[in-house]
């Protein structure tokens, strides 16, 4: 079993090392490291199982460093959005995906025929009155003590057993 102290002491490390991890949060932690190495400092392109688990496993610390409002103007475009809502269903994170699902539509306007160019066109702080107060409200249930984010090691761990030839 590769301790987990030794991976968090190396710049890089294979994939071997993160198989080998057997808590389940520990390992979804050090996969989002590789992957974000993987993306930032080899330049490698991701696929989409690499792409579904580094947004899941980096959400929580995105909302709180930029705030939740963040993700939809400039984290994610809205083929993202609707990406990152399946895989949350995939892994049966409903709540978190209806949460997610809610905001979006929040942000878009209630619009369901707005273009990716119309998407990136939102003025992000117009949101007032009780659709602010929702949004907000969401914000703070994604990353509240009973978020189902703090309960997905387990689930990507699973998801990255099942899609292991997709993660390289």
């Amino acid at each position: 079993m590769t301790n987990v102290f030794e991976l968090e002491s190396k710049d890089t490390y294979s994939l071997d090392e993160f198989w080998s991890v057997r808590d389940d949060n520990e390992f979804a932690y050090h996969l989002a490291h590789y992957i974000f190495a993987k993306s930032i400092h080899r330049k490698l392109p991701l696929s989409t199982t690499e792409q579904n688990i580094w947004d899941l496993e980096w959400l929580y610390t995105r909302i709180c460093g930029e705030g939740f409002c963040d993700l939809f103007y400039q984290q994610y475009s809205l083929a993202d959005c609707k990406r990152l809502e399946v895989f949350m269903r995939d892994l049966n994170l409903k709540q978190l995906a209806d949460w997610f699902a809610e905001a979006k539509d929040i942000y878009c306007r209630h619009r369901t025929d707005l273009a990716e160019s119309e998407y990136q066109q939102l003025e992000p702080f117009s949101l007032s009155g009780t659709e602010g107060d929702r949004f907000d409200e969401l914000g703070k249930l994604f990353i509240g003590e009973r978020s189902e984010l703090f309960d997905i090691g387990w689930r990507i761990r699973a998801y990255a057993d099942q899609h292991r030839s997709e993660i390289t």
